[in-house]
């Protein structure tokens, strides 16, 4: 598949690992109250607000988190420091960048759907601003120092004091171009998690491997030269279908000619097999 689109958008794997962590507080104090059937979403995503046309989309990764033993609970997560990791291709400058992404912002995208089983909302995703926690200042280039070795802990009063601050696919990418997406503002119709318009164009070439096996089917003059026709009486004889017989002369393949095939002398034909 070749796809060319206007930017190239970094699309983030490093999917942390994310769960419930018990608090000390009152249910209504705790993103999962310990009450009710509650499931919290969260992925996450990182910005760079001098020029959105470079943010990365948010990771496609969603973890979910489900109450643990009734216990009321906020939620962690925390990235793993491996020999290389994702956020090793963070740029800490923008000029002559070819290769990797920049980003001054680092965010967390969170739901509560009150639902063990219920999916989440594509435009209801909260976002809560975690960049002081990896060093940055919302100005500086972030670093991959901060990202990993470190636990992030969102709490209920983070996630009531965003409230008003949803995720916004069209605003994500506003300086890519003004009102791409034909709306702007929350009630956008494409959000994250639906299935996104992007410009550009996008060309599938399939390809699909086959198999062949090619005989070539040997008629001596002095052979086959009975016609199995009920109603043939005489004259020229044609043939019209090549058969392949098993050991026991039941057929495993016929091959039919585009057209009869007069019989005479020796004759050979070439049997190709796809499959």
């Amino acid at each position: 598949m070749v796809m060319c689109i206007c930017y190239c958008f970094y699309n983030l794997k490093q999917q942390p690992k994310v769960y419930a962590t018990p608090t000390n507080s009152t249910a209504l104090n705790s993103m999962l109250t310990g009450t009710t059937g509650q499931t919290v979403w969260f992925t996450y995503m990182l910005e760079y607000t001098g020029d959105t046309k470079l943010n990365s989309l948010p990771c496609n990764y969603f973890n979910s988190v489900k109450l643990v033993n009734n216990t009321p609970s906020n939620i962690s997560f925390k990235f793993s420091d491996g020999a290389l990791t994702e956020f090793d291709f963070l740029k800490t400058a923008t000029s002559g960048l070819t290769g990797g992404f920049v980003a001054n912002k680092f965010t967390a995208l969170v739901q509560i759907v009150n639902s063990a089983t219920g999916s989440p909302i594509p435009n209801e995703w909260r976002k809560i601003d975690l960049t002081s926690e990896v060093g940055g200042n919302g100005v500086t280039l972030l670093n991959k120092t901060g990202f990993t070795g470190t636990t992030f802990t969102i709490t209920k009063t983070q996630y009531d004091a965003a409230s008003s601050n949803k995720f916004d696919l069209e605003t994500h990418l506003n300086d890519l171009e003004s009102n791409y997406l034909g709306t702007t503002g929350i009630t956008t119709n494409s959000q994250f998690g639906d299935e996104q318009p992007f410009p550009g164009s996008v060309r599938l070439v399939r390809s699909t491997d086959i198999e062949e096996m090619n005989m070539l089917i040997n008629l001596p003059s002095t052979q086959f030269t009975t016609s199995q026709n009920p109603t043939y009486v005489s004259a020229d004889k044609y043939i019209t279908e090549v058969a392949l017989l098993d050991s026991l002369k039941e057929p495993l393949v016929i091959a039919k000619t585009a057209s009869p095939i007069k019989r005479t002398g020796t004759q050979v034909f070439a049997i190709k097999l796809d499959f």
